[in-house]
């Protein structure tokens, strides 16, 4: 099956809602989440933001819940290599799956980007006192999709930006729709803070859910997006949600849907020979735990 390892070098982030330690460990419920850590490349660390209280870990939602009074950061100094620079050029993908609890207040907020020009870029936000929509501020406004998702109800929240100069895109999608986009630039610090469900008043955070966050280092194509939206669905039983003709409805994407159905491998990059056969690992490179639990059912010839 497909999983972000199979995209590893292209990850900037991946919070993992069932692993959030990094070590393949489910928390118990009601544990407090002091750290969250990160298991992309960069093994971010996501930590108390000042006086707030700890979010707790949930096991009927599968998922790190915030009360209202919670919020975790990694803050300037961890972060040194946003996909997109102070200028906008640049290009990512990201995805959240998650819910918020309470709509009823507008600018309700799951991931927060700080920008160079004094606006926060806004994934999953801008809630409309009844309803959550997909949204990214930039630097010419506000994008938001056009499905709409009720209080206390799971969905996949996805956008999608690229900046080389002579193009300038961003969309936002819902639940693996095809999105909405426009031409609109956002502008990000390359030492940027994040912060999970926090709001503009500092007392005031987002009441909610996340179970998993991850960022690309590239904007991706509608077929490579199906392809995540699938893993995410299929992972968290989210595929009553996607569309009736999207690719990954019925069946979880496979390494291969990558490849046109064929693994095509570089020989002097041996390691993605074993990424193949860590999909189903909850663990990733780089943690001592991470090969001894995993099942490693026949011999690779490479």
């Amino acid at each position: 099956l497909w999983s972000p390892h199979t995209e590893y070098k292209n990850l900037f982030l991946w919070l993992d809602g069932k692993d959030t330690s990094g070590f393949g460990t489910v928390p118990t419920n009601g544990t407090s989440i002091d750290v969250w850590q990160d298991k992309s490349p960069n093994r971010l660390k996501f930590i108390k933001d000042g006086s707030h209280n700890l979010p707790t870990y949930d096991t009927s939602l599968n998922a790190v819940d915030f009360d209202g009074t919670q919020t975790l950061e990694c803050l300037a100094g961890s972060i040194d290599d946003f996909p997109v620079d102070d200028s906008g050029l640049g290009e990512y993908s990201i995805y959240i799956v998650g819910r918020v609890d309470d709509v009823s207040d507008t600018g309700d907020v799951m991931l927060s980007i700080d920008s160079v020009d004094g606006i926060t870029d806004l994934l999953c936000v801008e809630s409309s006192g009844s309803a959550l929509l997909a949204s990214v501020r930039g630097t010419a406004g506000i994008l938001n999709s056009s499905t709409t998702i009720a209080q206390s109800t799971d969905a996949i929240f996805r956008t999608r930006y690229l900046n080389d100069s002579s193009t300038v895109a961003i969309s936002v999608a819902v639940n693996g729709e095809t999105g909405t986009g426009v031409a609109l630039s956002v502008n990000v610090d390359s030492d940027c803070n994040i912060k999970l469900m926090n709001k503009a008043s500092a007392d005031d955070l987002t009441h909610g859910s996340i179970k998993e966050i991850l960022i690309f280092k590239e904007n991706h194509s509608n077929s490579k997006s199906q392809i995540v939206e699938g893993y995410l669905a299929h992972k968290y039983a989210l595929t009553s949600v996607l569309p009736s003709d999207h690719s990954y409805k019925t069946n979880a994407p496979l390494v291969t849907n990558l490849f046109n159905g064929a693994h095509k491998l570089n020989p002097r990059e041996p390691i993605q020979i074993v990424k193949m056969y860590l999909d189903e690992c909850d663990n990733i490179f780089g943690v001592n735990s991470g090969l001894s639990t995993c099942n490693i059912a026949s011999p690779v010839a490479a």
